[in-house]
């Protein structure tokens, strides 16, 4: 169920994938995104 709803929100996993990679750079990303 978890694995299925994974793969129908893609951007979900996405965000879930960059936040296990990095979150710092992540959230420096999104930082300059709301800032624009």
């Amino acid at each position: 169920r978890h694995s299925l709803c994974t793969l129908e929100n893609p951007l979900w996993f996405s965000h879930r994938r960059a936040s296990l990679a990095g979150k710092k750079h992540e959230g420096r990303m999104l930082a300059l995104i709301v800032r624009e």
